[in-house]
């Protein structure tokens, strides 16, 4: 088999990265936006959040995942919690008073990794 141009591999890679609206996301608006109406939404959602729900969501993190732009293993955090979380904490309630998202938060990274499934130049 001849080696996969390129081209055709950052284009394949590229389209996963992309988001195509469809006629869900009409509805998924409405439900959002009645959901954001509601007392219940105020009230819970906008509490600040609790070193225990960072622990808590640490603890659910994979491990032998990809490290973000970072390079910060799961593992890392897992294993820094004890220490850390105090300052986990402060930062992510500045995020949620301030509605300001660190910029590199919102940068995914793909990694195409060959899983030893089918023939590696299928495309």
């Amino acid at each position: 088999n001849p080696p996969i141009p390129i081209d055709t591999f950052y284009e394949y890679f590229k389209k996963l990265n992309q988001y195509e609206p469809d006629a869900a996301d009409d509805a998924i608006d409405i439900d959002f936006n009645s959901i954001c109406d509601d007392a219940l939404y105020d009230s819970i959602l906008n509490d600040e959040i609790t070193e225990a729900e960072i622990t808590d969501a640490i603890k659910n993190l994979k491990n032998n995942k990809s490290p973000g732009l970072d390079n910060i293993l799961n593992e890392y955090i897992k294993h820094s919690t004890p220490a850390l979380v105090h300052i986990y904490c402060k930062i992510f309630n500045i995020v949620l008073e301030t509605g300001i998202i660190p910029e590199h938060w919102t940068i995914g990274i793909i990694r195409p990794v060959f899983k030893n499934k089918g023939d590696t130049m299928d495309q």
